[in-house]
């Protein structure tokens, strides 16, 4: 998703190249079931069992699956055959089986291996992450069959690691929608805002619903402990103070920031006071960004313009990070970059084959990194 202390709680967001074949789609399962497999090696496949809940698929299951798509991606590799609406068939069954145990496997490595979140949710917000567990097959199918609608992509998930020298937070996450919703998982989003006494400022209630839920997010080791919570839809549409501060922002770029625009409310457990709101504003390029007002360092795809308003006043920025030109060992130079500290929560998602995806970067010591890349 995209939004956190610094940056986006759902991850990436941008302009991207329309890719909507069947071959493409089945690359993309072919990824999440081939980390599907090395977390299932894991703990002695704990993760498969647990600790949030179990995955369908056994560990067998999961070597079936790869099986065969590694045989279909032969199959589809020269066909520009493309994803529809209409698609039926062994894909859709495997997109229904691969990922959501994907989600599911990859809640539980984060409990076992960075934060016990299986104990910190609350009953209604364990609910809402079964509620996207649900939706989210028919979510991702929909990144390929709803594609030619947008210029843009949302990324429906994030894990986040904010690093302040030695110290580090790792219990922060956020789940919403890249694409398509269900009844149930907004109600669920409903239910988990009533339970934690939050009632939406009326920032959101003045976006008239033209802007569209994206998720909810949740730091537990914040002080106070908050929520999240996501809208998204087109500058035209919103509230005269957020266009003023878009407005006051255009000075850091050249031409103007994409259509597409993020509202993050960080919303205080049990009083629902607003402690900040974010603006999400996209630069086409990060070439755009004029170097006297930032500099764009090097292995950034896109670079995130963030006006904040509440704790913390100003405007920072996020970075989409490049896999190039080594994606064999996803682009060292980040790592390098990092802390100690910072160098072991990477090498902990490499070893299991998922990449660095966004970054908040102040500096070595000081910064909040995305977890994992969304091929």
């Amino acid at each position: 998703m995209a939004a956190s202390d610094s940056g986006s709680e759902s991850g990436s967001d941008g302009s991207f190249d329309n890719d909507t074949t069947l071959g493409s789609f089945v690359e993309d399962l072919t990824y999440f079931c081939t980390v599907l497999e090395s977390l299932s090696k894991v703990a002695g496949g704990s993760y498969l069992r647990g600790p949030f809940s179990a995955c369908k698929s056994s560990a067998e299951d999961v070597q079936r699956h790869l099986a065969r798509l590694a045989e279909l991606a032969e199959e589809h590799k020269d066909t520009q055959e493309v994803m529809t609406r209409d698609s039926t068939g062994e894909l859709v069954d495997l997109c229904g089986a691969v990922v959501p145990d994907f989600h599911t496997a990859l809640l539980n490595w984060h409990c076992g291996e960075f934060y016990p979140f299986h104990e910190k949710f609350s009953v209604q917000y364990a609910a809402y992450v079964r509620a996207f567990l649900a939706n989210i097959a028919e979510d991702f199918r929909n990144t390929f069959t709803l594609q030619h609608e947008r210029d843009y992509f949302l990324s429906a998930y994030t894990y986040s690691h904010r690093v302040k020298g030695a110290a580090v937070n790792h219990g922060r996450l956020s789940f919403g929608v890249a694409y398509t919703s269900t009844p149930a998982l907004t109600q669920a989003a409903q239910a988990v805002l009533t339970e934690q006494n939050i009632t939406l400022p009326p920032e959101v209630s003045d976006l008239n619903g033209t802007f569209k839920f994206y998720g909810l997010g949740w730091d537990y080791d914040a002080s106070p402990a908050h929520v999240k919570f996501y809208v998204h839809g087109e500058s035209k549409d919103l509230p005269k103070k957020y266009k003023e501060q878009k407005a006051e922002a255009n000075g850091f770029i050249t031409g103007e920031f994409e259509d597409h625009v993020l509202i993050a409310f960080t919303l205080a457990c049990g009083t629902g006071e607003v402690l900040e709101e974010k603006l999400y504003l996209y630069p086409s390029s990060p070439k755009q960004v004029k170097k006297e007002k930032h500099e764009v360092p090097s292995g950034v795809l896109n670079a995130a313009c963030v006006v904040a308003n509440g704790r913390r006043r100003g405007t920072f920025w996020q970075y989409d990070v490049t896999h190039t030109p080594h994606p064999e060992c996803d682009c060292p130079l980040w790592r390098e970059r990092f802390n100690e500290v910072g160098k072991a929560i990477y090498d902990k998602y490499h070893a299991q084959g998922m990449r660095l995806d966004t970054l908040a970067f102040a500096g070595s010591d000081d910064f909040t990194a995305y977890f994992p890349f969304e091929p």
